[in-house]
């Protein structure tokens, strides 16, 4: 399970599940939040915070899963 996945890699994660108040069910799992971790930080010339390792923690779990439209 991704939320088992996430936690193993130390992500803050959680899942929401519906109210019930339009057509979903409710208790229904909707949605899975994961948040990156911050691996290392650096401001450039242009004094813009940069994240870097974010994206990869996070890909680790998320990158096989399609996007819904």
């Amino acid at each position: 399970m991704k939320l088992q996945q996430a936690t193993e890699l130390g992500l803050p994660s959680h899942i929401v599940c519906d109210a019930g108040k339009t057509e979903v069910a409710r208790g229904t799992r909707t949605v899975l939040a994961i948040a990156g971790t911050l691996c290392f930080a650096s401001i450039n010339e242009q004094r813009e915070l940069l994240l870097l390792g974010m994206k990869s923690e996070v890909d680790k779990v998320t990158g096989k899963l399609r996007l819904l439209h």
